[in-house]
């Protein structure tokens, strides 16, 4: 049975999230979408975002198997979604994201405004990202 833990969650929101692990584990963690304002030479602001790859590092991790986005509904009150997928790394299905049971009350430290999540990470054929994360967990 795979067991599911809360890693690093840091930042200011939007976050940058992935999971990372094998069949024993996974990890959630995440981090701000953005790394510190930069102020070019010629005085131009900028706010590099951060890779998924990076935040794995800053988490430790090494194995990561899919990731997303993290931020604060405009349209639904409270509710903290998690969504889309990372271009290197791919999506996390619902399936798997919703094993991770403590994941609201670690959003409710950084915003106690959160009161409940959407998981909004399937991608288009939901039985070929299940079946592909079958393959990347247990090698079948």
């Amino acid at each position: 049975m795979t067991e599911y833990k809360i890693g690093r969650i840091e930042g200011e929101l939007p976050h940058k999230f992935v999971v990372a692990g094998d069949s024993n584990a996974l990890v959630f963690a995440a981090d701000s979408q953005f790394k510190p304002t930069v102020i070019s030479s010629f005085g131009e602001v900028r706010r590099p975002e951060r890779s998924h790859e990076e935040i794995g590092e800053r988490s430790d991790l090494s194995r990561i198997l899919g990731g997303g986005e993290v931020y604060i509904s405009k349209n639904i009150e409270g509710c903290l979604v998690l969504s889309g997928n990372s271009g290197q790394f791919g999506n996390v299905p619902s399936e798997v994201m919703e094993g991770f049971k403590g994941l609201l009350e670690a959003y409710q430290r950084l915003c106690p405004s959160v009161t409940k999540i959407r998981y909004n990470t399937d991608g288009s054929n939901l039985s070929y990202e299940l079946e592909r994360w079958v393959r990347k967990l247990y090698g079948r």
